[in-house]
């Protein structure tokens, strides 16, 4: 087989939600050993290990803000979320956004409102973080 020769591919699927339930905080590792009848195999990479840590897939919600002194009312976000693939932000003033990740955001009003970022795995798990911000005129 030459270097780089694709012979043959498959598809190694894991339920990590099943493991993520039934064994949080757990490592599981899967060995993967290749051979062939009709073919010679490099002894040095006919076996891959496969390490699957369940803690690593939880996401965990963070996230920081500012208020822009140039845009009455208006608060950037940035997101320090870990382990998420998507976000669901809330303003606690009636609006929310789905499709980005770190937005601004222009209140109508000043006033105290009551933030949450929902960050969402890749198994689908949920974490939030809320925070609490004073929205003033500039």
């Amino acid at each position: 087989m030459k270097d780089g020769e694709e012979l043959a591919k498959f598809d190694l699927i894991v339920d990590l939600k099943f493991l993520l339930d039934n064994f949080p905080g757990k490592i599981f590792a899967m060995g993967i050993e290749i051979s062939s009848d009709q073919r010679e195999t490099n002894p040095k990479l006919s076996t891959t290990a496969v390490i699957i840590y369940t803690r690593i897939v939880k996401p965990t919600a963070n996230f920081t803000y500012s208020i822009n002194s140039s845009q009455a009312h208006q608060v950037n976000f940035s997101n320090s979320s870990l382990m998420s693939t998507a976000y669901v932000w809330d303003f606690g003033d009636g609006t929310a956004v789905t499709d980005e990740t770190s937005p601004a955001h222009t209140y109508s009003s000043a006033g105290t409102y009551t933030v949450t970022l929902t960050a969402i795995g890749i198994t689908g798990e949920q974490d939030k973080s809320i925070k609490t911000i004073e929205v003033i005129v500039p």
